[in-house]
C-alpha cells in the first residue's frame, strides 16, 4: 500500500542528510519531485560556480520552481575586472530564470559592493523577485543610493556586519515590517532612526557602545506600532554603555534580551529591563524571555544567583503588570563532550531553582518559565 503523497513530502521535508535526499530522488518518480524540492529549496551561488549554476538550471528549469531561498555570494575582491564583469552579466542571467523567491541573502564576505554598483540590472533583478526576506551580511562600504535601493526590496530586512560608506541619515518611508540589525556601527542604525518606517513590527537590535543611542532612537521612532522587540547586549570587554530613556511603546507584545552571563549586572541590562517590563512603558506586554549566554564551559551556576539585585525588581515590577505577564528565562550551554551533559543538567537545576527563590510571587502565580538550550561548540 502506498503512502498519500502529503506525507510522503512531509517524511522527505524532514531528511537532512543530502545523500539520503539524493538516493530517494533515483528511487522512482513517485520520490522524485518530493526529494528534489527538499534538496533545492535552498540554492546557493557562488562567484566562482556562478557558470555551473546557469547550466545547471538551464538543464532542469523545473528545479528553480522549488527554490524558496536563494544565497549570492557577492565577493569579486580576488576576480580580475574582467572575471567581474564576467560573473556580474552570469548573475544577471541566472536571476532572471527565477520568478519569486521568498528568502534572499546577499553575502559580500567583507567586500564592497562592487557588482551592485557596477551591475544595475542585478539590483533591478532582485527588485523583481520581490522577496519577502533579504538579508545583507559582512558587506562594507555600501553607498547609501545603493542602500536605500536596498531597503526597499523586501518588507523584512537583516542586516549582519554591514556597514554604509557615509553617516547620510535618510528621512523617507520605507514599508518595512520586519528589521533585524546585528554587529552594526552606527550609520545603518542612524539611517533607519531618521527613516519613516509606518509599518515596522518586528525589531532586533544588537546594542553595543557605537549605536546605543541611534538604537533607542530607532525604538522611538517605531513606537506606536511595534509589537515584537530584541535587544543583544554586546559590549565590548570594559566598555560602559549607559542606559537610555525609553518611550511608551503602547503595542508591545513581547520582549526579549540576549546577553552573556556576565553581563546581567550591568546598569544598562537592569534599567532597560525593569522600565521595558513596567506597565507604564508596556501596558499591553504579553511574554518576556531573558536569554543567558555563558561564555566558559562547562557551565557552573554559582548557587548565589537566587540573591541577584536584578530579581526582585523584576518580581516586583511585573506581579504589578495588569495583563500578567509571563516570563521565561533561557539558558543557553554548550555541549562539546558527552561528561558535560551531566554537568550542564545541574546547573541549569541550580539556576532554576535559584530564579525561583528570588521571584518568589512570579513562581507563587506561575508565571515562570524555564528552557535549557544546549548547542555544540
Amino acid at each position: 500500500m502506498s503512502l498519500p503523497t502529503e506525507l510522503v513530502w512531509a517524511i522527505l521535508h524532514q531528511i537532512e542528510d543530502i545523500q539520503s535526499l539524493q538516493s530517494c530522488s533515483l528511487a522512482s518518480s513517485h520520490l522524485r519531485i518530493p526529494a528534489q524540492q527538499a534538496l533545492f529549496t535552498d540554492f546557493k551561488i557562488p562567484t566562482l560556480r556562478a557558470a555551473a549554476c546557469d547550466d545547471f538550471l538551464r538543464d532542469a528549469p523545473h528545479i528553480v520552481g522549488y527554490i524558496t531561498s536563494l544565497r549570492i555570494e557577492l565577493r569579486v575582491i580576488d576576480l580580475s575586472l574582467e572575471d567581474t564583469k564576467t560573473y556580474g552579466k552570469q548573475l544577471t542571467h541566472i536571476l532572471s530564470r527565477f520568478g519569486s523567491v521568498r528568502q534572499c541573502y546577499l553575502d559580500g564576505s567583507f567586500d564592497v559592493p562592487t557588482l551592485l554598483v557596477d551591475n544595475p540590472f542585478i539590483l533591478s533583478q532582485l527588485e523583481r523577485l520581490c522577496p519577502q526576506e533579504l538579508h545583507i551580511h559582512r558587506l562594507r562600504n555600501i553607498p547609501s543610493s545603493l542602500f536605500q535601493r536596498l531597503a526597499r526590496i523586501a518588507p523584512r530586512l537583516s542586516f549582519s556586519t554591514a556597514l554604509l560608506a557615509d553617516h547620510r541619515a535618510s528621512e523617507k518611508e520605507y514599508d518595512v515590517e520586519q528589521l533585524n540589525l546585528w554587529t552594526l556601527t552606527d550609520p545603518i542604525c542612524r539611517f533607519f532612526a531618521n527613516a519613516r518606517l509606518p509599518q515596522l513590527v518586528r525589531l532586533r537590535l544588537d546594542v553595543n557602545a557605537d549605536i546605543n543611542v541611534d538604537a533607542f532612537k530607532l525604538v522611538e521612532n517605531c513606537a506606536e506600532t511595534l509589537q515584537s522587540l530584541t535587544f543583544m547586549y554586546s559590549p565590548a570587554s570594559g566598555t560602559h554603555i549607559p542606559p537610555r530613556p525609553l518611550p511608551i511603546l503602547p503595542t508591545l507584545l513581547h520582549v526579549t534580551f540576549f546577553l552573556r552571563f556576565q553581563d546581567r549586572g550591568s546598569s544598562w541590562f537592569q534599567e532597560t529591563a525593569t522600565a521595558i517590563l513596567s506597565p507604564s512603558t508596556a501596558p499591553s506586554l504579553r511574554h518576556a524571555t531573558i536569554a543567558y549566554i555563558p561564555t566558559y564551559t562547562p557551565f557552573s551556576c554559582p548557587p548565589y544567583i537566587a540573591r541577584d539585585h536584578l530579581l526582585p525588581l523584576l518580581d516586583a515590577v511585573l506581579s504589578r503588570h495588569p495583563v500578567r505577564p509571563r516570563l521565561r528565562w533561557v539558558l543557553n550551554l554548550i555541549t562539546a563532550h558527552c561528561q558535560w551533559e551531566h554537568a550542564n543538567e545541574t546547573a541549569f537545576n541550580v539556576f532554576a531553582d535559584g530564579l525561583k527563590m528570588g521571584m518568589p510571587v512570579m513562581q507563587r502565580e506561575r508565571r515562570l518559565e524555564f528552557e535549557k538550550v544546549s548547542s555544540r561548540k
